[in-house]
């Protein structure tokens, strides 16, 4: 059983449960959405979280909750390349909307794994086509390299646990460790090169994104 949330249903969730190999979906009010945790025999675990913004997608599967989330916020602070002589400024880099996948274990809180992606902003579904994430500390399956960094629930504010998340992301600064040459259309040959072509740039240029051919539901 899923659930998902999308902006077209403000007040409510979308419920997807498979049986018999045979989809179902059902809206219903968030309300109802809470209540049917906390009355259910099978549950032993409450679920009264402060949702974060954008989300697109939550659900609670045994000891853990996935959730995901869009961000978009075009044009990020100073950007800095390990100790780069342009440190001092940083680069003013261009971000495409980003779709951010969270994996928390309820129990240990704690944020067990980070994916993000890049997705076109014009693609409003429940299931974006997902794109290479275009810079650097990202695996090629998406996942996030965040170092030494843990990252806990803070009480029942899932909303600002995944913020946290999300700002440490764009904060950190950037190395070649995990660079790709092909995670853009660019095909620079370093992370430094990419940064220095795309330095002071508005908008990302979606038309550079590089397709993965998966979409959320292929992920999660």
């Amino acid at each position: 059983m899923s659930f998902s949330f999308t902006d077209e249903i403000p007040d409510g969730l979308i419920m997807r449960e498979c049986s018999n190999g045979k989809l179902k979906e059902k809206i219903i009010s968030i309300d109802d959405f809470i209540r049917s945790f906390i009355n259910s025999s099978k549950a032993d675990l409450t679920v009264n979280y402060w949702m974060p913004k954008n989300c697109l997608k939550l659900s609670c599967v045994g000891d853990e909750l996935h959730v995901v989330v869009t961000s978009d916020i075009k044009t990020s602070p100073a950007t800095f390349y390990e100790r780069s002589t342009r440190e001092e400024f940083g680069y003013i880099l261009p971000y495409p909307k980003l779709l951010f996948y969270f994996r928390y274990n309820v129990r240990s809180s704690l944020l067990m794994q980070t994916k993000v992606f890049a997705i076109k902003r014009d693609d409003n579904s429940i299931n974006p086509d997902l794109y290479v994430f275009p810079y650097s500390n990202v695996y090629d399956s998406g996942s996030v390299c965040f170092g030494r960094n843990v990252f806990e629930f803070k009480n029942e504010r899932l909303d600002l646990s995944v913020q946290e998340a999300i700002e440490m992301f764009y904060a950190t600064p950037y190395n070649g460790d995990l660079y790709n040459m092909a995670a853009t259309a660019f095909l620079c040959k370093s992370t430094k090169s990419l940064f220095k072509k795309l330095d002071g740039k508005k908008i990302f240029p979606e038309d550079k994104l590089v397709p993965l051919n998966q979409q959320l539901t292929d992920i999660i």
